[in-house]
């Protein structure tokens, strides 16, 4: 019984740490100035404007864009814009994440507020 106990939290273990190992950073440490709610092909998307913190690879932008087609279930998208108005709202800096592409600032999942 134990050896199956091990098991099963090395497998839960690895599969967690192989979830965070595929999100990339899009931005860590930003403070959102604006967050606009939009559309795109693939349902709901919305755009938030950062200053501060660091940006990867967003070049001379600080738009970031968060859509449907960036996450695996469209409900994180809601999930995601209400974060980001709490953010805003409470003038917090967040980290933002992607599942996509760790380059591209059109393509966020996720973010964190702290």
């Amino acid at each position: 019984m134990k050896k199956i106990f091990i098991v099963a939290l090395a497998l839960a273990s690895f599969s967690i740490s192989s979830v965070y190992a595929e999100v990339g950073f899009i931005a860590k440490g930003v403070t959102l100035t604006k967050v606009t709610s939009t559309t795109d092909s693939g349902g709901n998307a919305f755009w938030v404007l950062a200053e501060g913190g660091t940006l990867n690879n967003c070049g001379s932008s600080t738009a970031i864009r968060f859509r449907t087609t960036s996450v695996a279930d469209p409900v994180s998208i809601d999930r995601a814009y209400a974060m980001a108005l709490s953010a805003y709202l409470a003038n917090k800096p967040v980290n933002i994440y992607s599942y996509i592409d760790t380059e591209d600032c059109d393509a966020a999942s996720t973010m964190e507020f702290y």
